[in-house]
């Protein structure tokens, strides 16, 4: 089972299920006031893109709400771009959901979130079946894959971004690259992600 403790830092002044085995953070929080979108959203030190996509997670505690990745802050978040008809991304978030519920057993608090890549709407399901964290649904009008790895549009699928409590882009993984290889269902894809987590702690 994974994480349902609300995260202390979180201002739950906009929305709050109440739920206690809901997963992810409860409440949201806005966009900076003013922010710029990073200009190397994929080197290390980097602050996270700023955008807002809907939760399409039901068991998630912001389930159907509108937010960014704002509302992660106070933990270390790993994300990953995913595309719901993807059979290879449907794998990797099974495994995605077995690292986090390990974390947890070994007490670590982490935050982990999926952005569906934009016209796969259809098929969120696929999804929603196999994991219990916060899913986002990307659309065309708001692109956050693209402000996320600024390469071709689209591109970047099972990509892994692994960020500090306070935001900042702790390490990134391209899977297309395979350098080091992020391929969950191996042992050596497997202890990188980890290992990339502990170091972001």
């Amino acid at each position: 089972e994974t994480t349902t403790a609300a995260d202390s830092t979180t201002d739950s002044t906009t929305t709050d299920t109440g739920n206690p085995d809901c997963t992810g953070p409860q409440g949201l929080q806005p966009l900076p006031a003013q922010y710029q979108q990073p200009a190397q959203p994929t080197q290390p030190g980097s602050s996270w893109a700023y955008f807002e996509l809907t939760d399409f997670q039901p068991q998630s505690c912001n389930f159907g709400q509108t937010y960014g990745l704002e509302s992660f802050k106070g933990r270390v978040t790993l994300l990953a771009l995913m595309r719901s008809s993807c059979m290879i991304c449907q794998g990797t978030i099974e495994y995605l959901e077995q690292m986090q519920a390990q974390l947890e057993l070994e007490g670590h608090e982490v935050w982990f979130v999926v952005i569906n890549q934009p016209s796969y709407d259809a098929s969120q399901q696929e999804f929603i079946d196999r994991v219990s964290f916060p899913l986002l649904q990307d659309t065309l009008e708001v692109k956050a894959w693209d402000l996320l790895s600024q390469l071709e549009p689209l591109e970047g699928t099972d990509d892994i971004f692994i960020y500090t409590a306070e935001g900042t882009l702790s390490s990134y993984f391209s899977y297309a690259a395979d350098n080091p290889t992020i391929k969950l269902e191996t042992q050596a894809g497997w202890d990188n992600v980890y290992d990339a987590i502990m170091a972001a702690m």
